[in-house]
């Protein structure tokens, strides 16, 4: 196989397995209502528990973790080039270094663990856990690894230059660069659909997946879509949008990390 996990690493990570957050709900559509400045971080990824947001210095080599009204709490650093990021349980994100080669689990600034693998990463650009399976993002490679419970696959199938992957309810999302539309994969990593044809994304960023909805950003085009489980469209966002890299949902707020104004955008839903 290209890529092993090691079975004794995957223990702690499912006796620590996330709370999902609560879905925002069918009702409603969502709105802007506020920023928060950024200093210095040039933003890619973003994600969150109950209590901080989490946000990639993707050229740099810090995580930042923030109160949800902005406030700096803590500069995770000596993580090399981080992009694209994924909660694991509360206070812990795994999150692919593209410069170091590896993905990683972080658990503030002392404890920061590489996932093992037995395959070289070229550019690791995303990686998200769920119960017992693991996926990584190779973007140069055109490669997602994929660890099922112990049963390894090298997907390549409708994908280029993956990026930005999550895991969610027994599918794969995984948003490809060249294609700029989201593929979906089942638990086999067979193909199942697309998403994004018809909105003709300028270039896909960051997407995030709940139990009601698909957000995906469009870094070149200033805009966030919204689409249902099944891929349709139900909204597209541009208020306050530049350079959209990444999104995260938690209750009714989205939080948006703009790399163009180096700055988070927050909707509200009602």
């Amino acid at each position: 196989m290209n890529l092993r996990i090691s079975v004794f690493y995957l223990l702690p990570l499912l006796i620590l397995s996330c709370k999902e957050n609560k879905s925002p709900g069918t009702k409603g559509s969502w709105h802007y209502t506020k920023s928060y400045p950024l200093t210095n971080v040039d933003p890619i990824s973003i994600t969150g528990d109950d209590s901080h947001l989490y946000v990639s210095s993707g050229m740099k080599t810090e995580i930042f973790k923030l109160n949800y009204d902005g406030g700096l709490v803590q500069q995770i650093k000596n993580i090399r080039k981080p992009k694209y990021l994924n909660l694991l349980s509360t206070g812990v994100v795994v999150v692919a270094e593209s410069e170091a080669h590896v993905a990683s689990r972080v658990e503030g600034q002392d404890y920061i663990t590489t996932i093992p693998t037995n395959d070289f990463l070229e550019t690791p650009y995303g990686v998200s856990i769920e119960s017992n399976r693991i996926a990584i993002s190779d973007l140069n490679k055109g490669k997602v690894y994929f660890n099922n419970g112990g049963k390894v696959t090298s997907i390549t199938d409708n994908i280029s230059s993956p990026t930005d992957i999550q895991l969610k309810n027994g599918k794969l999302y995984v948003a490809d660069i060249k294609s700029n539309l989201v593929q979906v994969f089942d638990t086999l990593g067979k193909p199942k659909s697309t998403i994004g044809k018809n909105e003709k994304i300028k270039m896909i960023g960051g997407l995030y997946v709940n139990n009601e909805e698909i957000a995906v950003t469009d870094y070149n085009g200033n805009r966030l879509l919204i689409y249902d489980l099944k891929g349709k469209l139900k909204q597209s966002l541009t208020e306050l949008l530049l350079q959209p890299s990444d999104v995260f949902i938690k209750g009714r707020e989205m939080f948006v990390v703009n790399y163009g104004s180096n700055d988070i955008a927050v909707y509200s839903k009602w």
